[in-house]
């Protein structure tokens, strides 16, 4: 029997982390602001424009800035990797990693 003062009932299964919900079609390209027929180097530049704008260190005191900039990050790492955008582009679903 568990000691009462470290457990305080039965069991409980661990909960899993909520799945973000699935992108919308050209969402990774709204958020760097980018048509989704920009090429490689308009992407770069917008998403450096965008890294300089809302980088965490540069925003202290904005708490959103660091999810905008994660936001940011994460569709410019599907955008530039060719791979990753045609598989973006084809089904509108962000590719896993591998």
């Amino acid at each position: 029997m568990p000691h009462p003062a470290t457990c305080s009932g039965p069991a409980r299964r661990r909960s899993t982390p909520p799945t973000p919900p699935p992108l919308r079609v050209g969402e990774l390209y709204g958020r760097i602001g980018v048509e989704s027929t920009a090429t490689t180097d308009e992407i770069r530049k917008a998403y450096r424009r965008l890294a300089r704008q809302l980088h965490p260190d540069l925003n202290p005191s904005d708490a959103g800035a660091a999810e905008r900039f994660k936001g940011i990050t994460e569709a410019y790492d599907v955008l530039s990797d060719p791979k990753q955008r045609a598989i973006y582009d084809l089904s509108g679903c962000q590719p896993r990693p591998h």
